[in-house]
């Protein structure tokens, strides 16, 4: 099974694409029709004040979408672009990632651009029912406009998942998730395996690779073998 499929079975898997799609297309209906009734909500909560809303146009009801998209949206694809990119949240896991996976950009890639992918396509779902919505209660929105929206907005939503992206590729991002999870005794280990990048400092990626497994056998007593994970009883490398 290739990354990219494993990827997109991660992204369904784990309901993340569902949360997306619901998220984006419960905003994209629901905006035109708050916006259309949104004098009769005001009329009647007004206990006795008149308040005078003028008449809803086919613009007001894409931008409240487009303020919708801005705010909950965004936070919705930074939640699963975290969850997503956080290689190193599980520890075990970037133990084993970190000395099959040689370069870094094929770790990191696909799921970058997986996530990208299901965030515009989910927008654009949602985006597409606004439209319909504000067609049907509002007006007539033009279409040329609609694109030249959602592609800015697509835009968007690529540039906040590469700043998600940059902080939690951080170099220290394992020794630091390590260190929270781990109990005390652990911090130390943790430290060797994925060792704080200092300026000037060469050790990268590959550094990662040559401490993890040495540390981890003389910290547990068991063997790791770098081509099959199962641990070995301790006399059995002595």
């Amino acid at each position: 099974m290739g990354p990219w499929r494993l990827e997109l079975l991660r992204l369904w898997r784990t309901r993340r694409l569902i949360v997306l799609a619901a998220t984006f297309l419960i905003l994209g209906l629901g905006s035109p029709v708050l916006t259309y009734y949104l004098p009769e909500l005001l009329k009647n909560a007004g206990n006795g004040v008149r308040i005078t809303v003028p008449k809803q146009t086919p613009a007001d009801g894409i931008a409240e979408f487009s303020g919708n998209v801005a705010q909950l949206g965004t936070l919705v694809v930074v939640v699963v672009a975290a969850a997503s990119l956080a290689i190193d949240a599980h520890p075990a896991l970037a133990a084993f990632y970190r000395t099959r996976v040689h370069r870094p950009a094929l770790l990191v890639l696909p799921r970058y651009l997986t996530v990208i992918a299901a965030s515009v396509a989910t927008l654009a779902v949602g985006t597409f029912g606004a439209w319909y919505e504000t067609k049907v209660l509002l007006g007539h929105v033009p279409f040329g406009a609609l694109m030249g929206g959602l592609a800015l907005e697509a835009l968007w939503l690529c540039f906040v998942t590469s700043i998600v992206t940059l902080f939690t590729s951080a170099p220290a991002g394992c020794s630091a998730s390590l260190e929270v999870r781990s109990p005390c005794c652990w911090r130390s280990v943790c430290s060797e395996i994925c060792p704080r990048q200092h300026p000037g400092s060469r050790l990268g990626w590959r550094g990662v690779e040559q401490t993890s497994f040495n540390t981890l056998r003389a910290a547990s007593g068991t063997r790791w073998s770098s081509r099959a994970w199962q641990p070995s009883p301790r006399s059995a490398w002595r």
